[in-house]
């Protein structure tokens, strides 16, 4: 459904305040007769016929938050979602800043390093049941 037009909402509150009724200004500006009595109500409550902002949740952080974050990131590029969320004090969860600094385009480290000393083992002893299993 596409909403009213602004010239459509205006034409709607002059026709009414001629004492047109709400059937033929519907039918005049192709709209619902719900709409109509919406719009009007609407005028009447508060003066205005401009639509009402949707509902929704406040954004988790600001703009100028978000450009701090931004700031960081390019400063601290091996930075962990979690080392980022602390250092800056941000009320989010990692998954929610991740998916903000994917579509921002900046890249982050996911977890810290596994120790080179613990990865070479772990890489030897990989190798070694491979070729144990390829013997068999």
């Amino acid at each position: 459904m596409t909403p009213i037009s602004n010239e459509k909402r205006e034409l709607l509150i002059a026709a009414k305040k001629r004492g047109e009724a709400e059937e033929d200004i519907a039918e005049w500006l192709q709209i619902s007769k719900s709409a109509v009595g919406k719009i009007w109500r609407l005028y009447r409550n508060t003066g205005s016929w401009l639509p009402t902002p949707y509902p929704g949740r406040e954004p988790i952080m600001t703009a100028t938050q978000f450009e701090e974050v931004k700031i960081f990131v390019a400063k601290n590029p091996d930075a962990t979602l979690e080392e980022i969320i602390e250092e800056m004090s941000l009320p989010i969860q990692k998954s929610r800043l991740s998916v903000l600094l994917i579509r921002a385009g900046l890249s982050f480290k996911k977890r810290h390093s596994i120790r080179m000393v613990n990865s070479a083992k772990m890489f030897k002893k990989n190798a070694e049941n491979s070729k144990k299993n390829n013997r068999d």
